[in-house]
């Protein structure tokens, strides 16, 4: 049996934000800021395979986008 793959989207500012964030934890230790790569690496697998394991982004309330759409997750709590 085939398991179903979820198209993941990662927004253009989420992929901003984890940029700034990985060359801000690289300054200070390389060691973190390969861990915090890992970690959003792992998240967008197993967000992939199973979205419904997160919850919804709704506080964003932009417009132009449905409610019950898009997921939020955190990324490398501890590091």
């Amino acid at each position: 049996m085939t398991r179903q793959r979820f198209n993941v989207i990662i927004s253009k500012r989420a992929e901003r934000m984890l940029l700034q964030h990985t060359e801000f934890l690289a300054r200070v230790s390389t060691t973190a800021a390969r861990k915090l790569i890992k970690s959003s690496e792992g998240i967008e697998v197993r967000l992939s395979d199973n979205p419904f394991q997160f919850p919804f982004a709704d506080e964003l309330d932009v417009p132009g986008i449905p409610l019950k759409t898009y997921r939020k997750c955190l990324i490398g709590k501890k590091l």
